[in-house]
C-alpha cells in the first residue's frame, strides 16, 4: 500500500509527535501565562498537541474529500493534469490543531478556575 518501509513510517510519524508536542507545549504555555493558570497543565497541553496533531494529520491523508484538479502546461505543449482526493496540506491542518487544541484546554482551566 505504501511505497516507503514501515520502519521509516514509524520514524516520521515519530518525529511528526514530537513537532506536535513542541507546537502544543508552546501553545500552552503562551495561553498559561497570558490567562495566569500556573504551570501545572503544561505537560497535558504537550501531549494533547502530540496526540492533535498525529490524528489531524492522519485524517487529512486517509479521509477523501471532493476531487481537486489542476492543469498546467509544459514545455514543448505538453499539457499534465494532476487530481487528488485528499486534502493538500495535512501538515497545516495538524499544525493548527495541535496549537488551538492545548489553547482551548487552557482556556477551560481557566474557567473552571474562575467559577470554582
Amino acid at each position: 500500500m505504501f511505497p516507503y518501509s514501515p520502519v521509516l513510517l514509524i520514524y516520521l510519524l515519530a518525529i511528526q509527535a514530537l513537532l506536535g508536542a513542541a507546537l502544543g507545549l508552546a501553545g500552552g504555555t503562551c495561553a498559561a501565562i497570558l490567562l495566569k493558570n500556573g504551570w501545572r497543565g503544561v505537560v497535558w497541553d504537550a501531549l494533547i498537541g502530540s496526540v492533535s496533531y498525529l490524528l489531524a494529520f492522519v485524517a487529512c491523508v486517509f479521509i477523501p474529500i471532493g476531487p481537486n484538479t489542476i492543469h498546467y502546461t509544459l514545455p514543448g505543449g505538453v499539457t499534465v493534469s494532476s487530481t487528488m482526493n485528499t486534502y493538500q496540506h495535512p501538515l497545516a491542518v495538524a499544525a493548527i490543531a495541535a496549537v488551538v487544541l492545548p489553547i482551548g484546554r487552557e482556556a477551560f482551566r481557566l474557567r473552571r478556575k474562575v467559577s470554582s
